[in-house]
């Protein structure tokens, strides 16, 4: 399998659950570069302008994980 194979073969798998997924641990990974985590509310704000501005989706839908991510950052703003 070359790389540019199994390139496709992620794109191919790559889908809203595995986008929501990413978006649910959002916040929780570390910064390694500072050894210390970006919080939360921080990481879902900078993902979605980051979002807006993202032009290859492959396949699936923008609207979706952008109106997802402001879900949680709306939860998030209520604690």
């Amino acid at each position: 399998m070359t790389a540019r194979t199994e390139k496709k073969d992620i794109e191919c798998v790559h889908t809203i659950i595995y986008e929501k997924a990413f978006l649910d641990g959002i916040g929780t990974y570390l910064d390694k570069e500072n050894e210390n985590k970006v919080p939360r509310k921080e990481a879902l704000t900078r993902h979605i302008k980051a979002a807006e501005k993202r032009h290859n989706w492959m396949g699936i839908s923008k609207s979706q994980v952008i109106s997802y991510a402001y879900e949680l950052l709306s939860r998030e703003s209520l604690n």
